[in-house]
Formats: structure tokens, C-alpha cells, sequence
């Protein structure tokens, strides 16, 4: 390969690789007003398999404001929230989500989807055992009571 031609490929990569930098440093990504909660509930799962949690945790959020009287799509967001604080390692977080959202079902539970309630339910023994493990051990998993800068569940008043 001749010179001009190395510096040429070496040049092109140089402006590939800030333009992938530039484009990883654009940002939160900006939510599009006037969502359905089913594209909502789409952008949410998304964010999620990227493993944007926050992201998929704005768009979850999104349900109380733009859909509260969608008690499905409310209740299903609030369990998803929960769900995510745990995948993000917030277990303490995630348990007091989902005590809020069990305290909802002991309330109007007839109102609400039965499905939830279960994998609340199932997930609520599992966090218990995860959280009680971590005091022990003095894990910062267990002892985070707040989602500092993040959005508040759905329902969780």
C-alpha cells in the first residue's frame, strides 16, 4: 500500500470512529409526545433488550401521565419498573415497588389484571431473600430506598 493511500485509510477511520463517539455522546434520548400506551409500552421493551433501563423506566413512566385511566397498561408499567430497579441491581428499590403495587391489588385488586399480581408476588419473595442476604453482607443493594433522578412508578403515591 502506498502512503497516500495509508494515510487516506487511516484518515477514514479516524472520522468513522468520531462520528461513532459523536453519536454515543448525543445524549438522553428524547421521547416523542402523544405515544398510544401500546407504542409506549414498545419503545419501553426496546430500551429494555438494549439494556437501557433508565430509558425503558422513563417510557414505563409515561403511562401515569399520558394513559392513567389504562389501569392494564398502569399496572403492568408499575410491575415493569419494579422489575427493572431489580435488574438494575436496586433491589431494595425494586422490593418497595412492588409492596407499593401488591398494597394496590390488597385495595382494588378486582379492578386490576390478575397477572401482575403473580409475578409481584414471585418476585416479591425473591427480592426479600436478596435484600435480607445484602444487610447481612452490607451490600449498597440493600440499603438504596430511593431512585434519585429518576421518575416515580405509576401508582406509587
Amino acid at each position: 500500500m502506498t502512503r497516500p493511500l495509508r494515510l487516506a485509510v487511516l484518515a477514514a477511520a479516524v472520522l468513522a470512529g468520531v462520528l461513532v463517539l459523536a453519536s454515543c455522546a448525543s445524549g438522553p434520548e428524547k421521547i416523542p409526545p402523544g405515544l398510544s400506551a401500546v407504542d409506549i409500552f414498545q419503545h419501553a421493551q426496546d430500551a429494555s433488550d438494549r439494556g437501557d433501563y433508565q430509558l425503558a423506566i422513563r417510557y414505563y413512566s409515561l403511562i401515569a401521565t399520558e394513559h392513567p385511566d389504562d389501569v392494564n397498561h398502569l399496572t403492568w408499567a408499575t410491575y415493569e419498573i419494579a422489575f427493572l430497579y431489580h435488574k438494575m441491581g436496586k433491589d431494595a428499590v425494586a422490593l418497595a415497588r412492588m409492596n407499593e403495587l401488591l398494597d394496590q391489588y390488597a385495595s382494588q385488586g378486582d379492578k386490576l389484571p390478575p397477572a401482575p399480581r403473580v409475578l409481584a408476588a414471585k418476585l416479591k419473595t425473591r427480592l426479600e431473600a436478596i435484600v435480607k442476604n445484602a444487610a447481612g453482607s452490607g451490600s449498597p443493594g440493600a440499603t438504596d430506598t430511593t431512585a434519585s433522578g429518576t421518575p416515580a412508578a405509576p401508582g406509587a403515591q
